[in-house]
């Protein structure tokens, strides 16, 4: 059975180059296949830019969207990477309890290998 990832990226170049290199790891090493339709993945990564205009708010209703289809789909694994996390990481993590994982800018690079478990039935686990 195919299983699928969504990434959703805002900011700069630098987010959109990590967003590729997410994607291509993704796919390699966790044969997963990348789909437009968020609330078809079973892995959907918002990954943020801090510098521009009001992006923490863009990030929080981008999750209160994605809580929506994780209520139908109760093992999507959702995560919010880059730089919005480096600093309001426990505020992600407080107000959105549904999110899977939260990792700077720094771990973008690593999300596949820190993905541990990952069988479609199950949330997404990072070790």
């Amino acid at each position: 059975m195919a299983r699928y990832f969504h990434i959703i990226t805002y900011g700069c170049q630098m987010n959109v180059f990590d967003s590729l290199r997410v994607a291509d790891a993704l796919r390699t090493r966790l044969n997963l296949q990348e789909t437009l339709e968020p609330e078809q993945a079973d892995v959907v990564i918002v990954n943020t830019c801090s510098v521009r205009e009001k992006p923490e708010e863009k990030v929080y209703a981008t999750l209160t969207r994605l809580l929506a289809y994780k209520r139908r789909r109760s093992h999507m694994g959702i995560g919010v990477a880059g730089c919005v996390p480096r600093h309001a990481r426990q505020a992600i993590m407080d107000r959105f309890d549904f999110v899977d994982f939260v990792m700077g800018p720094d771990q973008v690079a690593d999300v596949a290998s820190k993905m541990t478990a990952f069988d479609g039935q199950s949330n997404v686990f990072f070790g």
